[in-house]
Formats: C-alpha cells, sequence, structure tokens
C-alpha cells in the first residue's frame, strides 16, 4: 500500500435499518448535568460501579446481568436521570452532583444542614449536605454516600427486582451450558426432551419475581425434574423449586441470630383461600368477596407496618397448600412483602411470630 493510499479516509460503514429496531435490555439516560458522574475523564465512576453490580447481581440471583447503556437526554433536566427496562421508563430521580447523600440508619440524632429528600432506591428520608458537613455527618452515625453511589444502588435495586423481566431465553441456554459441563447427565436426562427452554425460563422468572436467587441451577433442575413428567404448570415447578432451595431462602430473612420474624394467617383465613382459589394461565389465584379482601388487606397493613417501624423485613407464614394463591391475592397492595411456606424454613430456624392475620367472624 503507497502512503497516497495509507492517508485515504476510511468509508463510513454502510448505515443499516436493522440496526435502529434494536432494543437496550437495561439503559440509563442522565441530564447534562450528571455527565461528570459518568465521564472518567472528569473522575465519575459510574460505569465503574455498574461493572461491580453487574458482577455483584450474578453471584447473588444467579443471571446474566446484560450491559447497561448510559446516554444523555437534553430533554431531561440537568440533575434527572431515568433508568430503561426494554426502552421503557421503570424509575427515576434527581442528583445533586458536588453534594453527598445522608442517610439516617435510625439512631443518628444530631441535625445536619442540607437540603431534605428522599433516597431514591429504598424511599428513605435523606439529606443533600456539602462537603464540608460529611465528616460531621458520619460522626454522627449517618450513612454518607456520593452521587454515583445513589445512581448504582438505584440501578441494582431495579435490575434485582425486575430481574424476571430481564432474564432471556438466550441468557437461560448459556445458565444451561453451563450445568452441562459438569453435570451432563442431568442437563441430557431433562432438556429438551422433558423440559423445553421456554418452561425453564418461565420457571426461573417466577422465581425471580419474588427475589429468590436461581444460582443453584443443579438443584432447581433436580427439583423440577421430578415432577416435569406429570405436570406442565410453570407456577407449581416453581413452587417445587422453591422447597428444593429452602436454604437459600431461609438465608435471605434471618437475623444474625439465625431467627426468623415473622406473622402469621389465621386457619379461617387459610381455609377460605383454599375453598376459593382458581388456576389460571398466570398461576393460582383468590376470589374472595370484597369486603372479606378488605379485611384481610387491613389486618396485614397493620403487621406490616409494625415490623417495618422495628426495623424487619414484612414476611408472612403460611402452608404451602396457599402460598402461589395468597402471593397472588396480596402482590398488588404489598408487593415488598415476602410470603414463605414452612416447608421453606430450615428445621433449626428459629421462629419469631409478631401476630396473626384475622378477619371478625
Amino acid at each position: 500500500m503507497t502512503a497516497e493510499e495509507e492517508a485515504l479516509p476510511e468509508e463510513a460503514p454502510e448505515e443499516r435499518v436493522e440496526d435502529y429496531l434494536a432494543v437496550d435490555i437495561l439503559g440509563v439516560e442522565i441530564g447534562y448535568g450528571l455527565i461528570p458522574i459518568v465521564d472518567q475523564s472528569q473522575g465519575g465512576d459510574f460505569l465503574d460501579r455498574i461493572t461491580t453490580l453487574r458482577r455483584q447481581t450474578a453471584q447473588e440471583l444467579g443471571v446474566i446481568v446484560p450491559p447497561v447503556r448510559v446516554r444523555d437526554n437534553i430533554s431531561l433536566g440537568a440533575n434527572a436521570y431515568v433508568i430503561q427496562i426494554r426502552g421503557n421508563r421503570v424509575a427515576s430521580g434527581e442528583l445533586e452532583p458536588g453534594l453527598f447523600l445522608a442517610m439516617n440508619p435510625g439512631y443518628a440524632e444530631e441535625e445536619l444542614k442540607g437540603v431534605d429528600t428522599i433516597e431514591p432506591a429504598f424511599g428513605l428520608n435523606a439529606k443533600w449536605i456539602d462537603a464540608s458537613e460529611k465528616e460531621k455527618a458520619e460522626l454522627a452515625g449517618y450513612t454518607v454516600v456520593e452521587p454515583s453511589s445513589v445512581l448504582a444502588t438505584h440501578l441494582s435495586e431495579i435490575i434485582k427486582s425486575h430481574a424476571y423481566e430481564i432474564l432471556t431465553r438466550q441468557d437461560v441456554k448459556s445458565l444451561v451450558d453451563n450445568v452441562k459441563r459438569d453435570y451432563p447427565v442431568l442437563v441430557e436426562d431433562l432438556i429438551p426432551q422433558t423440559l423445553s427452554l421456554g418452561m425453564l425460563q418461565k420457571i426461573l422468572n417466577h422465581l425471580l419475581k419474588e427475589r429468590v436467587p436461581v444460582r443453584d441451577l443443579v438443584a432447581i433442575l433436580e427439583a423440577v425434574g421430578d415432577y416435569a413428567a406429570t405436570t406442565k404448570d410453570p407456577f407449581m415447578l416453581g413452587e417445587f423449586a422453591r422447597a428444593a432451595l429452602y436454604r437459600t431462602i431461609t438465608k435471605q430473612y434471618i437475623d444474625e441470630e439465625g431467627k426468623l420474624t415473622v406473622f402469621t394467617v389465621s386457619p379461617q383465613i387459610e381455609r377460605m383461600i383454599m375453598d376459593n382459589m382458581q388456576t389460571s394461565v398466570h398461576g393460582a389465584v383468590v376470589n374472595l368477596a370484597p369486603d372479606i379482601s378488605q379485611k384481610i388487606f387491613t389486618s396485614i397493613n397493620t403487621l406490616f407496618d409494625q415490623m417495618i417501624a422495628n426495623d424487619k423485613q414484612p414476611v408472612v407464614l403460611v402452608s404451602s397448600a396457599i402460598r402461589l394463591p395468597f402471593r397472588s391475592l396480596t402482590d398488588m397492595n404489598f408487593s415488598r412483602l415476602a410470603v414463605l411456606a414452612y416447608n421453606e424454613i430450615t428445621p433449626e430456624t428459629e421462629i419469631f411470630s409478631v401476630g396473626m392475620v384475622n378477619i371478625e367472624t
């Protein structure tokens, strides 16, 4: 090649209409004021935090987190951001570059100078404070984080709570192939003759929707394999998988002393749910009279708020026969409520009940 030929500009790659059809599974759009927390040349570390949270989520949930497309959007407010799944907005918030977010874990008493706000990931009361207040806040017991950490935490929570929407069939294929390397007999005996990849995806989505980690895919496949020949209901197969993951589920909700704090449901309500349970393509549903449902919700709300006030994750413990329909009944009003069955708790776990869901007879 001559020097003149080397100097010729390269031809721009031909534009493909198909490129416009691609949809990013995960995306973050930011206002122009937040560019410094993303731009590494300006000291921004948000992209590094994304790498870390993708790895952590894979370790915690056992799913492949796709790359996150980050781009600026001039139509947003300067300090605003939007988190998207498949091109649709699922969460948003605002940050204050140059300031720090101080959150009271519950025992800090000293007042801080700053701007009141709400921490976006968990809805906690917080303040944006100046750097000069940072040391004082930390000594007083506040949790102090920088804006990029706030955004990364919010993104992490969105990924965890929407993992069931993010997991693709291609991801499931990759997970199965990974298991097949060490457990070829298990996979070959089950997939695809007894269990299709599509059915397995539905089962994993069922688990992930309630934040049950699917990292132990071997245990899931073995449990599902015992029943896949007799039922093709992904929700029922998902319940069998939950029972096999009982140690994993228990570990998520016990405290440092190994104790599980819950509330329970009266036998009367359990019988009513059993008598009014129906099966649909979306799983088990319960058809109760509106006034009965309202009484149940009122009772749950009291116990739910009591556990939140005592800094406890709201957990209700029910029989395995009604776990799925009870989850369906309460999902819309109490999405943060963990619904566990007795067979999902390890035998050695100490259970402490704060009360029982009941209705007037």
